[in-house]
């Protein structure tokens, strides 16, 4: 199933090519260019980009830091430093999520407000507040991101510049996904972003197909499964126009999830192909490709194949010890543990491992453990430990608009309440049984 966590966001972001900025209708408005913008640019900008693309991210702060410390004086127009400052802040989320430092990350995004920038808090607000907002989603901290994304999305009239409307209103709602049980929000932000990229001609940037692919996982969740396949294939059809790798791949991973949904196995599988038959063009892409590997081992067990799940979780796992991401690492072994537990002879082997992890799971991936230790519990007849799990679970995944594997909670839990009344009538009736 796809996982509407925080990490898909931060992934994806954090790889996508960042399309250059088009002159906005204020950058019209001041054609000349400063003498010093362009060195400026290429020595603080510029340099914390190139860093970031040769994968020395751990440089790369200093010199996106710097654009903030540019005098603000005549020889930069306003515009110039709004682009540099709009353009810095994005970089610098890039940085925060590489570095897996999302409370470095708030502090330092929530002290540049706090300091009362004259062009970030005049002209760079609601991006400020959108990287805010992802930091906290990171750190679990969701009613804090849903308000200031609530307040980035009502702020009107803060520049004149349509990519710093698409990155701000695709963004946020991403993030929304993440941290908000009402899907509307977040449908209503990629609706503005694709209307805005549409007016302004820029639908060969980046987010306007990640829009549109994430406005077609709005409608898997909802079972429209024929308006989200619609949507993918026109958001395929754009990647490969503008050459969006990244893109591509993230509306890939949603057709093989729609696809298995329906139990269009072959079907699931081909898109899968899209993720598993791609080599990472950098190291930080196998989070990506292990996803599909996930993906794959999900249709395996869906055909009842889970010797055939277990081996390419193993691929999975291959991919997240490249990237040494524990997250996903924790993600394979749950999953593993369900797989395992199709053997009879492995069931204790999958409880054991369950326990394990008690009280060491974060809360955005308490959802599924929940569901499959549950599961597991339920399926060697241990309905007294199995419900409370079950129930809870199914609120859990409700909350994340994951509304097929809470069916599936759903149905086992009243298959769990039949057999204890069954043995609860069978105790009352014959008191000295057990």
């Amino acid at each position: 199933m796809i996982k509407s966590t925080y990490i898909f966001f931060v992934f994806f972001m954090l790889t996508a090519v960042w399309s250059c900025n088009r002159p906005s209708d204020m950058q019209r408005e001041h054609p000349a260019v400063s003498p010093t913008f362009y060195a400026d640019s290429l020595r603080t900008l510029g340099r914390g980009i190139r860093l970031i693309k040769e994968e020395k991210e751990s440089l790369a702060f200093p010199p996106l830091d710097s654009v903030f410390r540019l005098p603000v004086d005549d020889v930069l127009t306003t515009e110039e430093l709004r682009r540099l400052s709009s353009e810095s802040l994005r970089r610098l989320m890039i940085y925060f999520n590489l570095m897996m430092n999302f409370e470095s990350g708030y502090q330092y995004f929530d002290s540049l407000e706090r300091a009362k920038h004259p062009v970030v808090s005049r002209y760079c607000r609601r991006e400020l507040w959108v990287v805010k907002a992802q930091m906290l989603m990171a750190l679990d901290r969701h009613a804090e991101a849903v308000d200031y994304l609530n307040r980035a999305m009502a702020l009107k009239d803060e520049n004149n510049d349509p990519l710093s409307e698409i990155f701000c209103t695709a963004t946020a709602g991403i993030t929304y996904m993440g941290v908000d049980t009402i899907s509307t929000r977040a449908e209503s932000a990629f609706r503005r972003a694709c209307r805005v990229a549409e007016r302004s001609g820029l639908s060969n940037y980046w987010l306007y197909p990640q829009a549109i692919g994430r406005l077609a996982d709005i409608y898997l969740q909802q079972g429209k499964y024929e308006e989200s396949i619609s949507l993918c294939r026109e958001a395929i059809r754009l990647c490969e126009k503008s050459g969006s790798y990244h893109g591509k791949l993230v509306v890939a991973e949603i057709l093989t999830e729609a696809y298995r949904l329906l139990g269009l196995y072959d079907e699931a599988f081909r898109y899968c192909a899209v993720g598993t038959g791609e080599p990472a063009r950098a190291e930080v892409d196998n989070n990506l490709i292990g996803r599909f590997f996930i993906a794959k081992a999900e249709i395996h067990n869906n055909l009842n194949r889970p010797d055939s799940a277990l081996l390419v979780l193993a691929q999975a796992d291959s991919c997240f010890d490249r990237t040494k991401n524990d997250y996903y690492h924790l993600m394979v072994q749950i999953d593993r543990m369900y797989y395992l537990a199709a053997f009879p002879d492995s069931v204790n082997v999958a409880l054991r491992g369950f326990a394990a992890l008690e009280g060491k799971v974060p809360r955005h991936r308490l959802p599924y453990y929940d569901y499959y230790y549950g599961a597991t519990l339920a399926r060697v007849g241990k309905w007294l430990e199995a419900i409370p799990l079950l129930r809870k679970s199914i609120g859990e995944l409700k909350d994340i608009s994951e509304l097929h594997p809470a069916s599936e909670a759903a149905e086992l839990l009243m298959e769990g309440y039949r057999h204890t009344r069954r043995r609860w009538i069978c105790l009352l009736s014959f008191p000295n049984i057990g």
